[in-house]
């Protein structure tokens, strides 16, 4: 039986007296391919999609500022933690602490994340990389760097993988290809597994700095978390479908998720509709590094038509429709011909050499070509430094340039 809970996480409480907030508010990820822009509260949404054939599939990966959206799988003497910081690790941020200490002949502590495959795709690879480095002392007949593939229907393991990692950060590639099927469902994890001598006891930490699940399809997709929902309370919650212009050459679903429980989805298949509502699930009031839960996107794609996707996110006091329910309109476009330029730094695509027209966000660069310099234009025509708009992000062999707004 694989079982799930929270990450520890420790942060500092603070308090300020201000205006009401609305209980539920919607924010925007950091997937690969996705820029929004949101209305002051919170509660509406445009949301622009760029799909390709190389996806990342991981909300979430480097941990940065929270353990959000991942759980922890233990035996009773190892733990899950994160950290806010590790001096050695490769990128900034967060960390993921995994280990303890024991005695016994053998303990394991994984953190776990829900995956989609998208459906209809021919798969060229898919290849898991970890960042990580381990700390041993007394001893331990054996420790190991673990990752795997779950399927949650069969309640069964689909492989695993394993290696004796460093003692220094390494990244660490290991290959699924062969183990992952179009449209399905699977629960990724890693961490690390110790095997002892009984009696004699030992202490195995590993860090985990970051993780990245790596799908490189024939067709072009999109497979990630594209909203967050923070709630101040316990609320039951739905997606309904308003429109889409959706026609041959596109399939998609949309899932909430609380972390423990999907729901059935919104599904289009080929332009038509064949579900137009989730059902409904219970979300509770956000905990210390945890929203209170999730909207999936899955998107395949042949076409190189534009698509607009109109919805309701649903939020009710009580069972649907008992309590007041609350409609929050999110519009989502996927691959728009342009990209507007907004006061939240949604900007036009194009050649990543021309800085002065925002035209660098969501472009890549190889890791050989010189480092990108200077300065950009903001609205209103603020100019301001390179790195206050922008930071990179490793994927596969080349570096991709993603929007940050300070």
């Amino acid at each position: 039986l694989y079982a799930s809970s929270s990450v520890f996480t420790y942060n500092s409480i603070t308090g300020s007296l201000g205006p009401q907030q609305p209980p539920v508010l919607v924010n925007g990820t950091s997937a690969e391919g996705a820029t929004y822009t949101f209305a002051p509260t919170y509660t509406s949404s445009t949301t622009y999609i760029q799909t390709s054939n190389r996806v990342q599939l991981l909300y979430n990966p480097d941990f940065y500022n929270s353990p959000d959206g991942w759980y922890c799988s233990a035996t009773s003497s190892f733990s899950c933690y994160w950290l806010p910081s590790d001096p050695s690790a490769v990128s900034s941020g967060g960390v993921i602490l995994v280990g303890g200490s024991s005695s016994t002949l053998w303990e394991y502590a994984v953190v776990d994340q829900e995956i989609y495959i998208p459906s209809g795709v021919t798969i060229s690879s898919a290849t898991a990389e970890v960042s990580a480095r381990i700390e041993v002392s007394g001893t331990p007949l054996a420790y190991y760097l673990i990752v795997g593939l779950y399927d949650p229907i069969t309640n069964s393991v689909v492989s695993y993988y394993y290696v004796v990692p460093s003692n220094t950060y390494n990244t660490y590639t290991f290959d699924f290809t062969l183990d992952v099927s179009p449209g399905s469902r699977y629960v990724y994890f890693a961490g690390v597994s110790y095997i002892g001598f009984f009696g004699f006891g030992a202490t195995v930490n590993l860090y985990i700095d970051r993780v990245f699940f790596n799908l490189t399809t024939t067709e072009n997709t999109f497979s990630n978390n594209i909203y967050v929902i923070n709630s101040s309370q316990g609320v039951y919650s739905f997606l309904s479908l308003i429109s889409t212009n959706a026609s041959t050459g596109f399939s998609a679903t949309l899932y909430l998720n609380n972390g423990t429980i999907t729901s059935t989805p919104i599904k289009i298949v080929n332009g038509a509709i064949v579900f137009n509502q989730t059902s409904t699930i219970y979300l509770q009031a956000s905990s210390s590094g945890y929203n209170s839960g999730y909207v999936k996107l899955n998107i395949t794609k042949t076409s190189p038509d534009s698509v607009v996707i109109n919805l309701y996110l649903v939020y009710c006091t009580g069972v649907p429709f008992t309590g007041a329910c609350i409609y929050y309109p999110l519009k989502i476009y996927v691959d728009p011909a342009s990209l507007p330029l907004g006061p939240l730094g949604v900007f036009r695509g194009g050649s990543v050499q021309n800085l002065q027209d925002h035209s660098f966000i969501g472009q890549e660069v190889s890791n050989s070509s010189p480092t990108i310099q200077g300065s950009i234009l903001g609205d209103n025509d603020n100019s301001k430094a390179l790195n206050d708009f922008i930071e990179t992000i490793r994927f596969d062999n080349t570096t991709r340039i993603i929007e940050k707004w300070d």
